[in-house]
């Protein structure tokens, strides 16, 4: 206004339709802010009966023998204070005695008030003319451009393309519409909110987001994309909203259909993709090791969609399921190992998902074929697990199900390590005046460097301790590993000669095809 502008236009204010009303989705600070400015320059500086009422008129709506109710609502505990100032000319006195409050205000109203004051504060010092112009500045030339589009979906995406939400995840989004979406009375709101926060505080915010991605696949039956997972998520609890049955047997409260989703989905998978994959280093049955292992695989870029049937088998109760879990674990072994086709994998894992939820008798027929067992055992044999960063995924994988197996055969407890390492006997790199050097040749070095049978896990710290060492200075670092494979490398071979790495070679394959009956 002082540089002589003859219109300002405010950013853009997103709604939504909701029956007869609108909901913002963004724009709520510019609104407030705007409704505090006008109540504070009617409640200051402006006088006579025609400008408050002229105000007024632009705050609240009714009267003529009908309700008057603002303009521009906000959430319950919010609109309290709210609707006082704006409906009630002269609201300083009330403002003033919240602040001189003891008990500390809730952060979006400690907000409304102090601004509301400041704002008072500023306009009556000002010099009347200014304020006269200021007030017709705002009527005449403020403009707001205001957006509705047909869908949130559409109205989300609106903001994301403003360069708003960059920072809001998935999760996020999920639960602003199962809350406030899926739940009317504001108490409930407040109440899911905080189990919400407590869940994610329990499980990790992580694994609550990854376990409701799972899910929203799950139900789909569709892979959700990156770029779609927001919309996926919201299409998920669409369709559980949309067959929403109220089944509550507490009479204390009735359960509304973004409680009841909280309760029966959110909470339950999320616990049960925790629980299916950290173990606090207890002694693992064989359905643990199988979780664990389909958890394991499911960070490989080719058999990461396995973990949809493996936590839809958590959610139904299928934890002790034998012929299920030994089902998945084999169709996690096969997908890490022999590079199945994204399309291939997603509809084998949709037909595990029905079969889990229909109770049939098809998983025998979702098992491996006997061409399939063939390509693993092929795969386990010739590949170089150790030469890339997801072979060294997979193979790690499968060595830690097989030294759990052996250690559970002991009663002994899994190996909980922040991190494990894939260790070459036979370093990758030896120096030129290593004994490696003499015991190899080149041709067996390229052979037998990044085969499983050269291959062991080992903790990262023994791991850049252990180096380039030979074999005899190498071997008694092997021999403190808790891993049994690792461990019993140091019992049984006192050199480490071509001969001695296919004798384990062999041996690791005969005890995967055991670990995988294949």
């Amino acid at each position: 206004m002082e540089r002589g502008q003859t219109g300002y236009e405010l950013p853009q204010i997103i709604l939504t339709r909701e029956g007869n009303t609108h909901q913002v989705v963004d724009g709520q600070q510019r609104l407030v802010t705007l409704c505090l400015l006008y109540a504070a320059l009617r409640d200051t500086v402006l006088n006579g009966k025609d400008s408050i009422t002229e105000v007024q008129q632009r705050l609240v709506i009714g009267g003529y023998n009908k309700p008057e109710v603002n303009r521009f609502l906000l959430r319950k505990s919010e609109n309290e204070v709210f609707d006082r100032i704006l409906s009630e000319p002269g609201s300083q006195d009330y403002v003033q005695s919240l602040l001189k409050k003891k008990t500390k205000l809730p952060a979006p109203i400690s907000s409304m008030v102090t601004n509301y004051s400041k704002l008072c504060s500023l306009l009556k010092d000002r010099d009347r003319d200014l304020i006269d112009n200021l007030y017709a500045f705002l009527n005449d030339h403020v403009y707001l451009i205001i957006t509705i589009p047909e869908s949130t979906r559409i109205a989300r995406r609106l903001c994301m393309s403003q360069g708003k939400g960059k920072n809001t995840e998935p999760i996020d989004e999920l639960k602003g519409m199962v809350i406030f979406g899926g739940i009317e009375e504001e108490d409930m709101q407040n109440k899911c909110l905080e189990q919400w926060h407590q869940l994610e505080e329990s499980v990790g915010r992580p694994i609550l987001n990854d376990a409701c991605l799972l899910m929203a696949q799950a139900e789909l039956k569709e892979r959700v994309k990156r770029d779609e997972e927001t919309d996926k998520l919201e299409d998920f609890w669409k369709r559980y909203s949309k067959n929403f049955n109220n089944q509550s047997q507490d009479n204390e409260e009735v359960m509304q259909p973004g409680m009841q989703f909280f309760r029966e989905v959110v909470e339950p998978g999320a616990k049960a993709l925790r629980d299916g994959t950290i173990y606090q280093g207890q002694i693992l049955g064989s359905a643990d090791q199988s979780l664990r292992f389909i958890h394991d695989a499911a960070t490989i870029s080719t058999a990461k969609e396995i973990e949809i049937a493996g936590l839809h088998a958590l959610r139904y109760g299928k934890r002790y399921d034998k012929a299920l879990l030994h089902t998945l674990e084999r169709n996690a072994l096969l997908f890490a190992t022999t590079g199945v086709k994204l399309r291939e994998r997603c509809d084998r894992v949709f037909k595990l998902v029905d079969a889990i939820e229909h109770g049939t008798n098809e998983i025998s027929r979702l098992d491996l074929t006997p061409e399939e067992v063939d390509l693993i055992v092929t795969s386990l044999d010739e590949t170089l697990w150790g030469a890339t960063g997801p072979k060294k995924k997979s193979v790690k994988a499968i060595l830690q199900l097989m030294n759990a197996k052996i250690l559970a055969e002991k009663s002994q407890a899994a190996v909980q390590a922040p991190k494990i390492d894939i260790e070459h006997i036979l370093p990758q790199k030896p120096h030129s005046n290593s004994t490696w050097k003499v015991d190899w040749t080149t041709e067996e070095l390229a052979d037998w460097t990044h085969r499983l049978g050269n291959l062991c896990l080992l903790n990262p710290t023994r791991n850049s301790a252990v180096g380039n060492y030979n074999f005899v200075k190498k071997s008694p670092l092997l021999g403190d590993m808790p891993y049994p494979l690792t461990s019993q490398i140091a019992i049984n071979f006192k050199t480490w000669t071509p001969a001695d790495v296919e004798r384990q070679h062999d041996h690791l394959l005969s005890l995967a095809k055991r670990t995988f009956s294949l």
